[in-house]
């Protein structure tokens, strides 16, 4: 082989060297591609997707908007959280949450019950409401039937209310 070919040849492998990292890279045969057989399959039914539940956009007027109070109650911190649009719908709620922490204490639960409601919705002034609130048995239970609500035997489901709460906003202390 003559000098200048060898030369040639040594100056390639050199360049392959330091492309590679310092290896010479050979040059590998690939292998024909195998091609697997298709088989033919049927497609899949797939179950239509059901449309979402859409939810009932309020039209018109001002957007109603979920208001938060806590219950202080017996000169204690405030506690528990309540939701309504207005003051008078937290305190209904407040009221039962009293009642049954007073039957959990085995206490009476009859008679005028005295309390307040501080509002804690974000950005609210945080003003407190006073409210007076009884609970009374009704002359005829009220019975409910839930249609959606079904019981064991298939039938839908009844609730009967013995009770009705009583709320109005505290006569203010004049001094």
């Amino acid at each position: 082989m003559p000098r200048r070919q060898q030369t040639q040849k040594a100056s390639t492998a050199k360049a392959t060297r330091t492309q590679t990292g310092g290896k010479t890279a050979q040059a590998k045969k690939e292998a024909p591609a195998k091609v697997a057989p298709v088989k033919a399959t049927p497609a899949k039914a797939t179950p239509a997707k059901e449309a979402p539940a859409k939810v009932e956009a309020q039209t018109g007027g001002v957007v109603k908007k979920d208001r938060y109070f806590k219950v202080i109650y017996g000169g204690g911190e405030a506690h528990g959280r309540f939701s309504g649009s207005k003051p008078k719908q937290a305190a209904n709620k407040a009221l039962t949450s009293i009642l049954k922490e007073l039957k959990n204490e085995k206490k009476n639960t009859k008679g005028k019950i005295d309390f307040q409601i501080r509002e804690c919705t974000r950005g609210s002034k945080c003003k407190e409401y006073s409210y007076v609130g009884e609970r009374r048995k009704l002359d005829q239970p009220l019975e409910v039937q839930l249609k959606k609500v079904l019981d064991d035997s298939g039938k839908p489901k009844t609730i009967k209310y013995a009770y009705e709460n009583v709320v109005r906003k505290a006569p203010k202390a004049t001094v």
